[in-house]
């Protein structure tokens, strides 16, 4: 899948940013994978670019606000997921983003469009 990261950590700034080939995420538990149709850009995505989050793992996929449907969901599923569901969430600042063609969230993060 095609998606926007910081290669390594010493790469800092929004220059930095590359369009990659990275593999789709794998879900565990209670998440689901999420292909997006949709993200938000925030303040917060510019700062973190900038100064990083130490828990990140290189590359970092980066965005928090993602919306799009159900691709797959793990076997917890306590909210009844289906596929093809409209979804939107926030995600988590010390994990993979969502500036990419898939996204994965835990299932408290996440909720129907209507």
């Amino acid at each position: 899948m095609k998606a926007l990261t910081i290669q390594k950590n010493s790469e800092k700034g929004i220059n930095k940013i590359k369009l990659t080939d990275m593999p789709l995420p794998n879900i565990n538990g209670n998440e689901v994978l999420v292909k997006i149709h949709a993200v938000a850009l925030n303040p917060v995505d510019y700062k973190l670019a900038e100064g990083h989050n130490p828990k990140w793992r290189y590359p970092h996929i980066l965005g928090l606000d993602g919306a799009g449907e159900i691709f797959k969901v793990g076997v917890d599923n306590p909210k009844n997921f289906k596929i093809g569901e409209r979804v939107f969430f926030h995600g988590d600042l010390c994990v993979d983003g969502t500036f990419a063609e898939f996204a994965k969230a835990k299932s408290n993060i996440i909720t129907r469009i209507p």
